[in-house]
């Protein structure tokens, strides 16, 4: 079982993040590394997870120094976050209705698109939400921005993971994707692959091409008149 953290935990915990902004601005990542490694033994021994309490029958969210970050205006919260996390995340907020909202967690709780979703949770290694709403017994799926907009609109069939930069989804047996940097490809494509050089090799009815950084379709028999260096890639950039 976890510890309970104290004042003292929370300055050391401050003052390491702290310190690893400043080796990593001046390049020196040995030192930053050593650091880091301290940082995380300590998100291992100590619970750092916000936590709610209770007001007037409605549920708030407060960090582990006891300051509210969410006021208790709101149902419940699809998930609660750690201490670590960035603190100008938003949270997922389910009013009485039961739906859920992005919210902020300034200590305002401000909803930052409407309460119409049966479910948004953090895409793990991602800065986006996966949101999700229910049809006549179907679930269907998009991508929230943190700042509450749809980057993919909410009616996906699957999202999968994030890989290498990309998130890939499919709607009624087609795909598209969606890169960690915001560039939204509509679900056109009958299918995604992997060419020769890591490059995204995409069908799109029957033709196959790649896809530039901006999201046009550049077919096959183009090849010698686009650069590849700015198409989309599955592999890790050098």
């Amino acid at each position: 079982m976890k510890k309970e953290v104290t004042p003292e935990i929370i300055k050391r915990l401050n003052d390491t993040l702290d310190a690893v902004c400043k080796y990593l601005a001046e390049d020196n990542y040995n030192e930053a590394n050593k650091l880091q490694e301290e940082y995380y033994k300590i998100e291992d021994e100590y619970n750092l997870f916000d936590y709610t309490y209770e007001e007037n029958g409605k549920l708030g969210v407060k960090d582990i120094t006891g300051k509210i970050r969410v006021p208790a205006i709101y149902r419940n919260y699809s998930e609660l976050y750690s201490y670590t996390i960035k603190r100008e995340a938003p949270i997922a907020a389910q009013n009485e209705e039961g739906k859920f909202a992005l919210v902020t967690t300034d200590g305002k709780g401000t909803p930052l698109c409407n309460f119409k979703y049966d479910m948004i949770e953090c895409k793990h290694y991602t800065s986006f939400y996966t949101c999700c709403k229910e049809s006549n017994g179907k679930r269907y799926f998009g991508l929230l921005t943190a700042k509450g907009q749809e980057l993919v609109p909410c009616e996906m069939d699957v999202i999968y993971g994030m890989s290498n930069g990309i998130i890939v989804f499919k709607k009624d047996g087609k795909s598209g994707l969606v890169t960690c940097w915001g560039l939204y490809v509509p679900p056109i494509y009958n299918e995604f692959a992997e060419d020769e050089h890591e490059l995204v090799h995409a069908d799109l009815n029957g033709q196959w091409g790649h896809i530039s950084d901006e999201g046009t379709f550049i077919p096959d028999e183009d090849k010698d008149t686009f650069d590849n260096t700015y198409c989309l890639s599955f592999g890790v950039d050098d």
